[in-house]
């Protein structure tokens, strides 16, 4: 299943809902594509809404070319924060919070953010977008 994202220029916030089975692919995928988007501005940040995935298709390889992938992202458009969202359940929890340590060890600047609730997301959002 391929993902795909939404934009709202208004707040420079990509929104990506992934679902069912989430693999390392699309996640590449879709970030070669954000870092192609003209119409995605700099400064923006990323809220993953994981309340849909139900299993994860990727190892802690495949994370460590996503946050390496990130990079570019980051690089490019200056991306400010990643906010893994939605978080409920263990496997999400879980998976959020592999990608968090891997962006942590990568480069411990990186803002990243993992929520379990849609309440604590938009704390956070309000927090970063002032």
């Amino acid at each position: 299943m391929a993902i795909k994202y939404e934009y709202d220029p208004k707040l420079n916030i990509v929104h990506i809902r992934p679902y069912g089975e989430h693999s390392s692919f699309e996640a590449l995928t879709l970030f070669e594509t954000m870092i192609n988007d003209d119409e995605i501005k700099t400064g923006f940040m990323i809220v993953v809404h994981y309340e849909n995935v139900e299993n994860f298709l990727m190892s802690s390889n495949d994370g460590r070319q996503i946050v390496r992938t990130h990079n570019t992202l980051k690089d490019k458009k200056k991306l400010r924060a990643v906010v893994f969202s939605g978080c409920e359940h263990d496997i999400q929890y879980g998976m959020a919070r592999m990608m968090q340590i891997l962006h942590d060890l990568n480069d411990p600047t990186d803002d990243v953010f993992v929520t379990r609730s849609e309440g604590e997301t938009k704390s956070i959002v309000q927090e970063i977008c002032g």
